[in-house]
Formats: C-alpha cells, structure tokens, sequence
C-alpha cells in the first residue's frame, strides 16, 4: 500500500500574524475534525492521513475549506505518494 502525502502552502490576505494564526488554527482543527496530522507553516505544511488513506473525496474537501475562507488570497496543494514502508 503506497501512503498519500499533501504539501499545502496558503497565502494570506493579511500578514497579521494574530489572523494568521487564527487561521492556522481552524485549519488544525478542520485536520482534527477528519484526523489528520498536519505539520509545518502556511508558507509549507505537510497534510497526512496516519488511520485511513487519503482519499480523493477528502482532497476536494480541503479545497473546499480553503475556498471558502476569504483571509486565503491562494493556495496551493499537491498530492505526493510516498512508497511503502515495508
């Protein structure tokens, strides 16, 4: 079984760091909601599914969080298989 890693980096609106972090901290949350691990920083974060692999339904669903915020100016998430680890 191969694992699914996303490397996510956002863009803010604002260079706030309080709104920043009030953002990153949703978007923990939203990660916790689906248990998800996320690690790292807007500027290069790292999303992984340590339970059920990562599906394509869940890629939309993250889209459509990002979309949905208007503190994102862009975003962009790229899908990396890792190989096994067996």
């Amino acid at each position: 079984m191969t694992d699914t890693v996303l490397q996510l980096t956002i863009q803010a609106v604002s260079r706030d760091l309080v709104q920043q972090d009030a953002l990153w901290d949703r978007l923990v949350e939203w990660c916790d909601l689906w248990i998800l691990f996320i690690g790292g920083s807007f500027a290069s974060a790292v999303i992984y599914s340590p339970v059920h692999p990562m599906t394509g339904q869940r890629c939309r669903q993250l889209l459509e969080w990002l979309n949905r915020h208007s503190e994102i100016q862009t975003h962009r998430l790229e899908v990396t298989a890792l190989r096994d680890r067996r």
